[in-house]
């Protein structure tokens, strides 16, 4: 078993993944955190920011009432503000151990860094099905922002490059919102 914390609290019984004998696979959303995120979403009272929570913590919801998906699907969260203040939300774990999904609010746009991690982090968790006994599916990162981001445009381009690469060798599917 994993030992997961959140804030303080520490969790030994969440498993490092359920029903090894079956194909899994990996789901990382990088989320945008910047102060345009502060901005209301037409038609609605709320918050850009409040809205993204409110929509990852329904998509755990909606997700959970599948049993077989519930067993294969494992999450990861990033978020993304500033050029180097990025965070691992969550790390990979089955989506049924998702805690409440609560983001803050932090500066500008900058996505290269915590896109390349990842990348990267997809890529192990596809390594780590392997070891496990699992057959991985192509995993997903699903990018969702509002802005454009603040990276120089040889850092852009520099990763965009990575990006297709990844996904012309089907290691990964990248998906913008």
């Amino acid at each position: 078993m994993n030992q997961i914390s959140f804030g303080e609290k520490m969790f030994a019984d969440i498993p490092p993944i359920v029903n090894a004998s079956e194909s899994h696979m990996a789901l990382l959303f990088l989320l945008d955190v910047s102060g345009s995120m502060a901005a209301p979403v037409p038609g609605t009272n709320k918050e850009a920011i409040r809205e993204l929570s409110d929509a990852i913590n329904r998509f755990k919801q909606s997700v959970c009432k599948d049993s077989r998906t519930k067993d294969i699907l494992d999450v990861a969260i990033i978020t993304f503000a500033d050029r180097g203040n990025y965070k691992v939300y969550q790390e990979f774990l089955p989506i049924e151990y998702l805690k409440p999904v609560e983001l803050e609010l932090e500066g500008t746009t900058y996505i290269c860094e915590p896109l390349e991690l990842a990348l990267d982090m997809v890529s192990d968790r596809s390594r780590f099905y392997r070891r496990t006994g699992a057959e991985p599916y192509k995993p997903w990162v699903v990018i969702m922002t509002d802005g454009l981001a603040m990276d120089s445009s040889s850092e852009i381009s520099r990763v965009a490059e990575k990006v297709n690469d990844m996904v012309a060798a089907e290691k990964v599917a990248v998906w913008s919102l």
